[in-house]
């Protein structure tokens, strides 16, 4: 078998753009997951379940790397976020799916708006 070669992708991680560029991309993908699946099926959906959990550890991985900036602005409950994301990792077996479709539904949607704000916020800086 051939071996995968992996190209990093080449971009600036000492400004804040490229984590919250991240954030917004992989939150706005876990929500079109669920787009039109309901809580039941998505407790019984595997598959599903682990897209959005991997989705959602790269955001909290995202806000931990984003929070250690000089610059970095204000996202609420950053640190429980970045909590989260080591429990994705380190704890996966406690994972209820139903806390993940609640912090999908629920909290999701209002990091993105603070995200999409910081990003606006730092087109408009001179």
């Amino acid at each position: 078998m051939k071996a995968l070669k992996v190209e990093p992708k080449v971009s600036s991680r000492h400004s804040a753009g490229p984590w919250l560029q991240d954030i917004l991309a992989f939150g706005e993908e876990a929500l079109a997951f669920l787009s039109g699946k309901s809580q039941d099926e998505f407790r019984t959906d595997r598959v599903l379940q682990a897209a959005v959990e991997r989705n959602l550890g790269i955001i909290g991985e995202a806000v931990k790397q984003w929070s250690r900036l000089d610059d970095a602005g204000f996202i609420t409950d950053s640190q429980a976020i970045s909590r989260f994301r080591d429990l994705l990792v380190h704890r996966y077996w406690d994972i209820d799916p139903d806390v993940i479709w609640k912090i999908t539904v629920d909290h999701l949607p209002i990091l993105l708006a603070e995200v999409q704000k910081l990003l606006d916020d730092e087109k408009n800086v001179p």
